[in-house]
């Protein structure tokens, strides 16, 4: 199939593969999808498949016989020579995934519980729910809504066993695909609902694994396709008006609510920014509030051709509304945030700074600034002893998923010096001034362990051209 989706165009059928220990007698149907310029070649699977697709439910796939999660699902990309063996990893050129379509005859163990759901709502709950739910369960959730949409979810009822590193019975939330460590939103248990989550694309994935001891209730969690707004948890993320960069609709009323971490601020950067301009911002409009809700303090309105200026919350929420009238549309607005952790103002002579969650995995989906700040007359030296990001574009030969750019001031709009990626060591640099900028921008797949950096700041010597320490 081209793309993420179920009514996607099928590119070709196979007819062999090699099944992941299913038993014969259980009558079984595997539905592979690969763009048609790839061969495949694997060992996975060996049973006979039909040539017509296997129908769908309307709401999705397979409740109470159907597993989703498997050992690895292979990825294919059109710039990259061999097959990425990721779980269900995917980017939007070229995909394949895999339904496990298995009628009423026993199978393996496991294969009781989860599924693809792309209805535009939805609810899904734990095995025997609102029974207890049975030992040794796990079970994985896909919900794939409309492109252009995202995914939001709401708990309406939350009971796990507890434990404090959540080791036993457990429910993670992945936006996008599971099993990318990337992705993951969370990972809850115990009594507490988790907190509404709202995806940064059209894709979100919930896993529920439970132990051989204790059962409780368990959950059950609506989801819904957003055109716009949502909750918005990341670390840092981005938010744009209904089909940005194309004119967005009539009488649109969207409104985002960006929480962080209870130590961080939110920054906002708007990126772009083109709606019907009117004096007062009372048409169509773009409104700020310094919370959760209009009730906060309101930090203004904003309307026409003139971006934005960037907002620092005094707290770790901020709510942004975007509202349009009846007509006469724009182009609409695309902005950045990023919370505390992915924000760091350096002023000290010296000093060292990392990625997010370094030496984990950082995630996808963010963007993130160190900003590194010298007395007047000073320059500043930056090092690099490790980098491990994702690699090149094989085809165009830049760093086109994950990088590290780093800017001779301290704005993008300043030169660039150089930019990064895969596991390529930049030189050490040198600013022309007393400000560098250091940027980390990651797409949503494939997270490395990225990077740590040193910088030493101090006076040029002329004839040498480097600082004198």
């Amino acid at each position: 199939m081209h793309g993420f989706a179920l009514n996607s165009v099928l590119a070709c059928h196979l007819c062999s593969l090699e099944s992941l220990k299913f038993r014969e007698e259980a009558k079984a149907q595997h539905w592979w999808v690969s763009d048609s310029s790839f061969g495949l070649v694997d060992e996975f699977f060996k049973v006979p498949l039909p040539l017509q697709a296997p129908r769908l439910m309307s709401q999705g796939c397979a409740f109470g016989n159907f597993r989703c999660r498997s050992p690895p699902v292979l990825q294919l990309r059109r710039d990259k020579s061999r097959i990425n063996n990721y779980s269900m990893g995917l980017r939007a050129a070229a995909l394949i995934y895999l339904l496990l379509l298995v009628d009423k005859a026993d199978s393996e163990k496991g294969f009781k519980c989860g599924g693809i759901l792309s209805a535009s709502s939805g609810n899904i709950s734990s095995p025997n729910f609102p029974s207890r739910y049975p030992y040794n369960s796990d079970c994985s959730w896909l919900i794939v809504v409309a492109e252009g949409s995202s995914v939001h979810l709401t708990f309406h009822h939350f009971e796990l066993e507890h434990h404090a590193s959540c080791s036993y019975d457990y429910i993670k939330i992945y936006n996008g695909v599971a099993e990318d460590e990337g992705n993951l939103l969370g990972a809850f248990c115990g009594d507490v609902s988790p907190p509404q989550f709202t995806s940064s694309w059209n894709v979100m994935s919930i896993i529920f694994h439970s132990d051989r001891h204790v059962a409780y209730r368990g959950f059950s969690v609506g989801y819904r396709k957003d055109m716009c707004g949502g909750v918005l948890t990341g670390l840092s993320g981005e938010i744009s008006s209904p089909g940005y960069p194309l004119e967005y609709n009539n009488n649109a009323d969207c409104t985002w609510t960006i929480r962080v971490s209870n130590a961080s601020l939110v920054t906002l950067v708007f990126l772009d920014f083109q709606l019907e301009n009117n004096e007062g911002c009372n048409f169509d409009f773009v409104a700020l509030f310094d919370g959760p809700t209009v009730t906060h303090r309101h930090l203004g309105n904003y309307c026409g051709a003139d971006k934005p200026p960037r907002v620092v919350t005094t707290s770790n929420n901020l709510l942004v509304a975007f509202k349009s009238d009846f007509n006469i549309g724009g182009r609409g607005f695309k902005a950045y945030y990023y919370s505390g952790e992915c924000q760091q103002v350096l002023v000290a002579v010296s000093g060292t700074f990392s990625s997010p969650r370094f030496p984990n995995i950082y995630p996808n989906n963010i963007n993130c600034h160190w900003g590194i700040t010298q007395a007047s007359g000073y320059r500043v030296k930056l090092f690099f002893p490790f980098l491990d990001l994702e690699e090149r574009n094989s085809l165009s030969g830049e760093c086109d998923y994950d990088s590290v750019t780093v800017y001779d001031g301290d704005s993008q709009a300043d030169p660039m010096l150089g930019r990064w990626c895969g596991g390529e060591r930049p030189p050490s640099l040198v600013s022309r001034g007393n400000k560098l900028l250091v940027v980390l921008s990651t797409d949503r797949n494939e997270a490395h362990r990225g990077f740590t950096a040193a910088y030493l700041g101090g006076k040029c010597s002329p004839a040498a051209g480097v600082i004198c320490c």
